[in-house]
C-alpha cells in the first residue's frame, strides 16, 4: 500500500497529498494547474510506516521537489533538430541558386532544346523560359525559327515569343504562320501579341486581316487590336473601324508616321 505524500505548491502554496508510488511523476497543482514534481521519499522508509518529510524540512521539499517543470526540457534535441532543417534549407537553397545561375550561363539554343526535350520536368521548363525570355534579342532569331514547326504547343508559343523580342522584320514571316494556320488558339494568340513588336508593313497587314476573320476567336482579335494599337498609334476599340481606317489611309501610310 502506497504511502500519502504531503506537498505544497511553490506557486500558491496550497497543500494536497499524493500517492507515494507516483514519487517522480509530474502532476499538476489542482488550485493554479501550475506542474510540479512529486517528491522521491527516502529510500530507508518501510512499506507500513508514515511518509518522512525530506531531508532539510517542508521548505526544502519545496523547492527540490516541487520545481515547476522547464518549458526548455528536451529543448537540446529539439534545437539541434531546429538548427539541422535550417542547414538543409540553406544548403538546398544554395545548391537551386547555383543550378539556376548555370542556367542563365547557357545560350538560346541549348536552353530552347533543353526546353524542347520531353526528358526535361515542369519546373526546370518554367525557370528556362523566364530565363530565356530574359535574355532573347535580335541574336536569336534563327534559333527561334528552329521550333516554329515543333510537335509541342507550348514550345512553339514561346518560340513565337522571341521572335517577338527580335524585333527584326524577318521574324515577321514565322509569326504570321503560327498566328493564323496554328491549329492551337494559345500559340495564336502568343503570335498574334508578338507581331505587335514588329513594326513594318506586313505585320500590320497580317493584323488587319486577323480583326476581320469572323472565324477567329474574339479573344485572338482583341489581340489583333492591341498589336496595332502598338504599331499604329491609333485606339479604334471596333472591330469594323480598323479596317475602314486602313482602306480610307493604309495606301498611303508609313510607320513612320506620327500617332495622331
Amino acid at each position: 500500500m502506497s504511502h500519502p505524500i504531503r506537498i505544497e505548491c511553490r506557486f500558491c502554496s496550497h497543500g494536497f497529498n499524493v500517492d507515494a508510488d507516483r514519487a517522480g511523476a509530474r502532476v499538476k497543482c489542482p488550485k493554479c494547474q501550475n506542474p510540479l514534481i512529486i517528491p522521491v521519499p527516502d529510500a530507508d522508509e518501510d512499506d507500513g510506516a508514515p511518509a518522512k518529510p525530506m531531508r532539510g524540512g517542508p521548505s526544502e521539499a519545496k523547492q527540490v521537489a516541487q520545481r515547476p517543470i522547464s518549458r526548455g526540457s528536451g529543448g537540446g534535441f529539439g534545437r539541434l533538430v531546429k538548427w539541422a532543417v535550417l542547414a538543409l534549407i540553406a544548403i538546398a537553397g544554395w545548391y537551386g541558386y547555383g543550378q539556376y545561375k548555370a542556367r542563365q550561363d547557357k545560350s538560346i539554343p541549348d536552353l530552347l532544346s533543353e526546353f524542347a526535350s520531353p526528358e526535361t520536368n515542369e519546373a526546370i521548363k518554367q525557370a528556362d523560359r523566364q530565363i530565356i525570355l530574359d535574355k532573347a534579342g535580335p541574336d536569336d532569331l534563327g534559333a527561334a525559327r528552329r521550333f516554329v514547326d515543333h510537335g509541342q504547343a507550348d514550345v512553339r508559343s514561346l518560340a513565337a515569343e522571341v521572335l517577338g523580342k527580335t524585333k527584326k522584320k524577318e521574324a515577321h514571316e514565322p509569326l504570321a504562320k503560327l498566328a493564323t494556320k496554328d491549329k492551337d488558339p494559345g500559340v495564336r494568340k502568343t503570335a498574334t501579341r508578338a507581331l505587335g513588336s514588329i513594326r513594318t508593313m506586313p505585320a500590320i497587314e497580317t493584323l488587319m486581316g486577323i480583326v476581320g476573320d469572323l472565324k477567329e476567336t474574339a479573344d485572338i482579335r482583341g489581340d489583333a487590336m492591341a498589336s496595332l494599337r502598338d504599331l499604329t498609334g491609333m485606339n479604334f476599340v471596333n472591330y469594323t473601324e480598323w479596317p475602314e481606317w486602313w482602306k480610307s489611309r493604309g495606301a498611303g501610310w508609313s510607320l513612320k508616321d506620327p500617332a495622331p
